[in-house]
């Protein structure tokens, strides 16, 4: 179950933390960028171009 969780993070362009110490600095880490206006580029929705599914990451032909 962990994997899939893992996996569906990459695949969505989702972060995933399990460490309480690492998701609280990443909050605060978040926090300042985007009181720095360092988000202004970033589209919902939009996955980035070097996020691949895990199909083509390992080349399965379907």
């Amino acid at each position: 179950m962990a994997r899939v969780a893992w996996r569906n993070t990459v695949d969505f362009g989702l972060p995933l933390l399990n460490n309480a110490r690492c998701a609280q600095l990443w909050v605060e880490a978040l926090g300042k960028k985007i009181a720095q206006g360092g988000l202004t580029k970033y589209t919902e929705g939009k996955i980035p171009p070097e996020v691949r599914s895990w199909r083509e990451f390992v080349g399965w032909q379907a």
